[in-house]
C-alpha cells in the first residue's frame, strides 16, 4: 500500500488512479479521499512512487495495517513558542509519532 499526500478532492482521486493505473504491471487501482493507495499487480515500487511525483504530490509506502500518516495544519503560530506548545501537547497523545515539524507562520 501507498499514502499519496495531497489528495483533497474526487479529481484529486482521478488524477492520482490515471496515473498510477499507466504504470507497466498494474492491473487495478485505488485511492480514497485519505490517500490510501492500493495497488493490484507486479509494478516495482519505484514506478508507483515515480507516477505519484509526476502528479505534483508525494508518496509513501505504508505497511499493511498501519495507520495512513496523517498531517495536520496548525494555523495561528505566530512564533517559536507556539510550535513548543502544540509539540508538547502532541508528545502526551497515545500512539506513534513518527516525525513532527511545525515552522510557524512567515
Amino acid at each position: 500500500s501507498l499514502h499519496v499526500a495531497g489528495v483533497v478532492c474526487s479529481g484529486c482521486v482521478d488524477v492520482v488512479e490515471r496515473a498510477i493505473s499507466a504504470v507497466d504491471g498494474v492491473s487495478n487501482c485505488t485511492v480514497d479521499l485519505s490517500g490510501r493507495t492500493s495497488v493490484d499487480g507486479d509494478a516495482a515500487t519505484a514506478n508507483l512512487i515515480a507516477a505519484v511525483r509526476s502528479t505534483g504530490r508525494t508518496a509513501t509506502v505504508v505497511a499493511e495495517g498501519d495507520p495512513a500518516p496523517l498531517v495536520l495544519r496548525v494555523g495561528g503560530m505566530t512564533c517559536g513558542h507556539c510550535s513548543a506548545q502544540v509539540e508538547q501537547a502532541l508528545a502526551v497523545v497515545d500512539g506513534k509519532i513518527q516525525h513532527c515539524v511545525l515552522p510557524h507562520d512567515a
